[in-house]
């Protein structure tokens, strides 16, 4: 068994977002045939421990490494492909998956090592399978976290980092919304009887400054939908977009500046005939709160010692505006951990020229090993 094999074979397992399924029993039977202790959490989540191994009491320390077992679409029927360089790509009808199967097989194939008692001094270690953490509603808010005792945890799951040793010390938070813009619709023959919603969607992003609204801060809308026919002026135009900011404070702007954009539209006279208003409905949900690490706690220095004793010269930090799973960890309201998102050596994810190496992988692997037994 190497890396390459248990990634080959978990990206050809689908795991689109809320269809996790298949890939949560393929690491129950692996865990079940390698005697790891497991439970079974909500939404096909898995929560796998492994007791500290020649450590002594004083020096054993708790660990989690967190993997999430979903991917976006176009996920269905992988086919990876290795070509002579050791490049990892799908047939270019999907993507890859390596975001965040990369990890995953990681953690598989570490497991599997102490399984084996390939690797035979290690600490105590906690690994987390999630699902959903792809889409606006992520699993992990829905584990047990009485279960998890770790003091530290690692997630690899940034991607597009050429430096494998680059860790993220600040991320933001994340928003979700949805605007729901409502007229009148009328022939398109007739427009003094309608209330046009698409001139009220025109109005109302007009009001907004989309892309870096603020200072590491942006406000996108993503997706548009509505209308009923081509000869009808719109009755209905629905939103859905996100913003983040590494600021509390530019959060809560951005906020106003939506509520603002609403109250201008609906004070305009235009958008109320013959008795009628058109209405703007907004709905805000929160998607992950950010984080900052301190570079000079004792768990950032630790990190950075075992990267250095690779033979890296320092660890790479950087902001980041992408959300994670470590944002759930490091916000828990009763039990938070101290958790660092790595890179996790792939390229161009979520497309279908998503990518990684074989070399990345086994990067990867060590740095596994080198936290799990030496942190």
């Amino acid at each position: 068994m190497n890396i390459q094999d248990i990634f080959c074979t978990i990206v050809q397992i689908d795991s689109e977002s809320g269809n996790e399924e298949a890939m949560s029993l393929f690491i129950q039977n692996f865990l079940q045939e390698r005697n790891i202790s497991f439970s079974e959490e909500k939404e096909f989540q898995l929560i796998a421990k492994i007791p500290a191994k020649n450590k002594k009491s004083a020096e054993a320390k708790k660990l989690m490494f967190c993997a999430h077992m979903d991917t976006v679409s176009p996920g269905k029927n992988i086919i990876p492909f290795i070509d002579d360089s050791g490049k990892i790509t799908s047939s270019g009808n999907t993507i890859l998956g390596a975001d965040n199967k990369a990890s995953l097989a990681n953690m598989l194939f570490l497991i599997d090592k102490i399984a084996t008692n390939e690797i035979t001094t290690h600490h105590h270690l906690e690994f987390v399978f999630t699902t959903k953490e792809e889409i606006d509603d992520p699993a992990v808010y829905a584990l047990d976290m009485k279960k998890i005792t770790s003091e530290v945890g690692f997630i690899f799951d940034k991607a597009n980092e050429n430096d494998m040793n680059t860790v993220v010390s600040v991320a933001s938070s994340i928003s979700d919304f949805t605007v729901e813009i409502v007229g009148k619709g009328a022939h398109a023959s007739s427009p003094e009887l309608a209330i046009n919603a698409l001139e009220m969607m025109v109005e109302f992003v007009s009001e907004l400054q989309l892309g870096a609204c603020y200072p590491h801060s942006t406000l996108n809308i993503g997706k548009i939908s509505g209308g009923e026919a081509t000869n009808t002026y719109p009755s209905r135009i629905s939103l859905a977009g996100d913003f983040r900011s590494q600021s509390p404070e530019y959060m809560k702007k951005i906020e106003d500046d939506l509520l603002k954009a609403q109250q201008k539209v609906l004070a305009n006279p235009k958008f109320c005939k013959n008795g009628e208003k058109g209405n703007i409905d907004i709905n805000i949900m929160v998607y992950c709160k950010g984080y900052a690490h301190n570079v000079q706690s004792k768990n950032f220095l630790a990190l950075e010692r075992i990267y250095k004793k690779m033979g890296y010269e320092n660890l790479t930090i950087i902001d980041t505006q992408s959300g994670s799973d470590a944002s759930c960890f490091m916000n828990h309201a009763t039990h938070a951990i101290e958790t660092f998102c790595l890179n996790d050596g792939c390229f161009d994810v979520h497309t279908v020229k998503e990518w990684t190496t074989v070399e990345n992988l086994e990067k990867l692997q060590s740095i596994m090993q080198n936290i799990a037994c030496d942190f």
